[in-house]
């Protein structure tokens, strides 16, 4: 009972501190300095022009989709292993060690986006100011992005610890778990052009929805990927085919909603950052957004393959298992390694596209309000 109120308590308290945070910039800018740089006045409220942009920052590109690799990744897997793997494995009769295995192999892209949302918060205090120190460190913290930032890497901490000692009959970790996931892809979603608009309650929930679609559906898709050859390998040789059949006929399922939601989403999305049609070509935006769009098609065609051929095939070898068909399991293996690099690749694309200023927006970009006391320290970078 102890445990359960702990559990309750780890949900109420992160719920607690992420509706506390305030929505983040995607692309903070330092617009004012407090007080004003080369003075000792006490108070101001002077305007510093952002600087023109020199490219793409590749850098915060880099760093958001490797965390939002680790996030999609490690929630995505979490619901495949709760919702699709345990059940899978226990109809087989599997001491479900394996699963446990797997969990632990979740903490480790869980752990990444835990370690690069604070290097987010470096990279941005080195953009900003041209120098990294505590002070400067400070104040970026104290900044909403920095709260949303630091808030992520928090619930990406938290869990692990849920999910790590997950047991297949822990209905309420499970839960625990899910929301969980749930409100650290609503943070990602915080830190996003999104939380730029005028009215962003909107399109911060179909943010989120749409990663939560991408998560279930890419991040699951990795998941299985790396796990099904040891899942295989794990189970008997006569209980393969069926758990096969179980694990991708599941996942199709969950495949085809996620599908549905990401276009839904995604269309809206669209529509509300691309003016034309020839923005998606024209505009740096649009092309990193055709480079998602058509890797998430290639996804859906390798999906089609399943239903349309593999699926005959693994039912076949279900009910009546031959010897040319034994090699399906290696030729499904290999449509998922390849998938799931299709899916990184939409991911890292979707971090990029967050780092980018769309094409309707008409200012440089998004921006933040920074306070610096340490004077002395910010006099060679106003």
């Amino acid at each position: 009972m102890n445990t359960k109120i702990v559990y309750l308590w780890a949900v109420i308290v992160a719920l607690s501190v992420l509706l506390g945070a305030e929505g983040a910039w995607a692309h903070p800018q330092i617009i004012s300095v407090e007080p004003q740089s080369n003075t000792w006045q006490t108070t101001s409220d002077l305007d510093v022009p952002s600087p023109a942009p020199e490219g793409p920052p590749v850098v915060e590109i880099l760093l958001r989709g490797v965390m939002l690799i680790g996030a999609a990744t490690g929630t995505g897997g979490l619901a495949f292993l709760i919702w699709l793997l345990g059940p899978a494995l226990a109809q087989a009769g599997d001491d479900l060690a394996i699963l446990r295995r797997w969990q632990v192999w979740l903490a480790i892209p869980l752990l990444i986006c835990a370690a690069v949302a604070p290097l987010m918060l470096v990279e941005r205090t080195y953009t900003t100011f041209g120098m990294v120190n505590l002070t400067g460190l400070i104040h970026m913290a104290t900044t909403r992005y920095g709260q949303v930032l630091l808030v992520r890497s928090g619930l990406a901490l938290a869990l692990v610890i849920a999910a790590v000692p997950l047991q297949r009959d822990q209905y309420l970790r499970h839960t625990v778990c899910l929301t969980l996931s749930a409100w650290l892809l609503l943070n990602l979603s915080l830190g996003g052009h999104a939380s730029s608009d005028p009215s962003p309650m909107l399109s911060i929930l179909s943010n989120a929805i749409h990663l939560g679609a991408a998560s279930l559906w890419a991040g699951g898709l990795i998941a299985f990927a790396v796990m099904l050859p040891g899942t295989l390998r794990s189970v008997s040789e006569a209980c393969r085919p069926e758990l096969l059949r179980t694990l991708f006929t599941q996942f199709s399922i969950l495949a085809i909603v996620s599908v549905t939601v990401l276009a839904i989403t995604g269309t809206y999305a669209t529509l509300r950052h691309l003016s034309t049609l020839s923005d998606l070509w024209m505009t740096g935006y649009g092309q990193i957004l055709l480079i998602k769009m058509i890797a998430f098609g290639a996804m859906v065609l390798f999906g089609a393959y399943y239903l349309l051929v593999a699926r005959r095939q693994v039912d076949a070898w279900a009910t009546e298992p031959a010897e040319q068909t034994r090699q399906l399991p290696h030729l499904l293996s290999r449509i998922l390694r390849l998938e799931a690099i299709l899916g990184l690749i939409a991911i890292l694309a979707a971090g990029a596209l967050a780092s980018i200023v769309p094409p309707d927006d008409p200012r440089p970009d998004d921006h933040i309000r920074i306070g610096v006391h340490d004077v002395d320290s910010f006099r060679r970078h106003p």
